[in-house]
C-alpha cells in the first residue's frame, strides 16, 4: 500500500502525459485516501478497546479512599500530666480489594457481548472498504467512458465537417441546391453542442475522480484500461459463499448474538450476586493527641438476592428477548435481500455482456454503411441525406457500443459488490 502511495505522488508531481493509472491502482488509492473508510476504522479500534475493557470487569479491583482534615479550632484535652493541646489534623486511608464471585454472568456476558460487538465493527469496516471500492471503480470507468464519447462526438464532428467542405464545393460548382448546405450547416451545430455537453460531463467525472484519492480536482491523469477494452464472463457464485463473503450480513449475526448476550445480562441483574473483598484503614487515634495511628483490616461476603420487584424481571426480560428476535429477523431479512441483489447483479451482468456483442456487431454494419454512403455521394449516386443518416446511425451505435462497455464495467463492479468480493 506504501508503494502504491509512493508510485501516486511522484506521479502527481510528474507532468500530465506521464500519469497512468490502472484500475487496481486508482481503487487502492482511493481506499488509501478514504476518510470514510478510516472512520470505519477508528470505530473498529474503539469496540476493540471497549472490548478489552469489558474483559476487566472478571478481574480483581483495588481501590483506596484517603481523607485528611485540618481543623481551625484548636481544642485541649485532660489528661494524667494535665491538659493537652490535640493535633489540628486528621487522616484515614482505606484500600479496598473487591471481586465479584457469582454476578449471575453479567460480567462475562459483557465481555462476550464487546467481543461480539468488535467483530461486528471489522465487518462494518470491510464493507464501508466494499462500498469505497465499489465507488472507485465506478468513478474510474464514468471517467473512462465520458473521455471516450468526447472522442466519438469528436470524430463525428469531425466527419461532418469534412462532409460540409464536400457539400460547399458543390454547391459553388452548382452541382447541389442550397438546401443542402443548410442541412449539413444545421447537422454540425447539433454535433457541436453535443461535443459541449460531453465535455462538460468528462469535466464533472474527472472532478469526482480526483477528489476521491485527494488529487488536484482539474489534474488529467492517462488511464491505462480503456472502457472498451473487451471483459470475459465471471463464474456465478454459489448463495453460502455469497453470504459468508458478505460483511454486512456477518455484521447482521453478530449483532443478534450480541442481543442474546444483552438478554443474558439483563437477566444476570435479577439473580443473586456474591461480592467478597479485603479491606483495611490506616488512620489517627481520636483524639489525636501524639500524631498516633492505628491499623485495621477485614474481610467481607456481601450478598445481594432480588425477591419481588412487581414484574420488573419479566418486563425486562421480554423487552430484551424482543430486541433479540428483532436482530435475527433483520439478519434473515438482509439474507433475502442479498439473494435478490445477487440475483438481480447477475442478471444485469449477462444482459450487458450480450449487449456488448450486440453492439459491436451493429457498429461494424454502421461504420461500413458510413463509409460506402459517403463513398456513393461523393459519386454522385445517393443523396445527401442518405449520408446524414448513416452519420447519424454511426454515432448512435458508437454510443451505444461505450454505454454497453461501460454498463459492462459496471455490472461487474456491481457482481463482486453483491458477492462481497473486493479486487484489490
Amino acid at each position: 500500500m506504501r508503494l502504491v502511495t509512493l508510485v501516486l505522488a511522484l506521479c502527481a508531481a510528474a507532468p500530465a502525459a506521464a500519469q497512468s493509472l490502472s484500475v487496481a491502482d486508482y481503487r487502492a488509492a482511493v481506499l488509501e485516501y478514504s476518510f470514510s473508510l478510516k472512520e470505519a476504522r477508528q470505530r473498529s479500534v474503539q469496540a476493540g478497546e471497549l472490548a478489552g475493557k469489558a474483559r476487566t470487569g472478571l478481574l480483581p479491583r483495588l481501590t483506596a479512599v484517603g481523607e485528611f482534615d485540618l481543623s481551625f479550632r484548636r481544642e485541649e484535652h485532660a489528661t494524667e500530666r494535665g491538659p493537652v493541646r490535640a493535633r489540628p489534623y486528621a487522616f484515614d486511608l482505606r484500600p479496598t480489594v473487591v471481586q465479584t464471585i457469582y454476578g449471575g454472568g453479567a460480567a462475562r456476558n459483557a465481555w462476550q457481548q464487546a467481543r461480539v460487538q468488535s467483530l461486528g465493527a471489522l465487518c462494518d469496516e470491510e464493507f464501508t472498504a466494499l462500498e469505497v471500492a465499489y465507488a472507485a471503480e465506478y468513478a474510474y470507468w464514468n471517467y473512462s467512458m465520458n473521455r471516450a464519447v468526447v472522442e466519438a462526438v469528436s470524430q463525428y464532428v469531425e466527419l461532418i465537417e469534412a462532409l460540409g467542405k464536400v457539400i460547399e464545393n458543390r454547391f459553388e460548382e452548382g452541382y447541389i441546391g442550397r438546401s443542402d448546405v443548410l442541412m449539413i450547416e444545421t447537422r454540425l451545430n447539433d454535433a457541436r453542442y453535443q461535443l459541449i455537453e460531453a465535455e462538460h460531463n468528462l469535466g464533472l467525472s474527472l472532478h469526482n475522480f480526483n477528489v476521491l484519492m485527494g488529487a488536484d480536482p482539474d489534474r488529467e491523469p492517462l488511464l491505462s484500461e480503456d472502457i472498451m477494452d473487451r471483459d470475459s464472463m465471471p463464474v456465478r457464485m454459489p448463495l453460502p459463499e455469497v453470504l459468508a463473503r458478505r460483511p454486512d450480513y456477518q455484521a447482521a449475526g453478530l449483532a443478534a448474538i450480541s442481543e442474546r448476550y444483552a438478554e443474558k445480562i439483563v437477566a444476570a441483574g435479577y439473580l443473586p450476586s456474591l461480592t467478597g473483598g479485603v479491606t483495611g484503614v490506616w488512620q489517627n487515634v481520636s483524639p489525636n493527641l501524639r500524631g498516633e495511628t492505628t491499623v485495621t483490616g477485614m474481610a467481607y461476603l456481601r450478598v445481594n438476592i432480588p425477591i419481588f420487584m412487581w414484574g420488573e424481571r419479566r418486563r425486562s426480560l421480554g423487552a430484551a428477548r424482543a430486541a433479540t428476535l428483532r436482530s435475527e429477523y433483520a439478519a434473515n431479512r438482509m439474507r433475502d435481500e442479498i439473494l435478490q441483489e445477487e440475483t438481480d447483479a447477475w442478471t444485469a451482468l449477462v444482459e450487458s455482456y450480450m449487449q456488448v456483442t450486440t453492439s459491436y456487431n451493429s457498429l461494424s454494419l454502421a461504420r461500413e454503411n458510413l463509409d460506402l454512403s459517403t463513398f456513393s455521394y461523393n459519386e454522385g449516386l445517393v443523396p445527401i441525406v442518405d449520408v446524414m443518416t448513416a452519420q447519424i446511425s454511426w454515432i448512435q451505435l458508437f454510443s451505444n457500443t461505450i454505454n454497453a462497455n461501460y454498463h459492462l464495467k459496471l455490472a461487474l463492479a456491481g457482481y463482486r459488490r453483491a458477492c462481497g468480493v473486493r479486487a484489490d
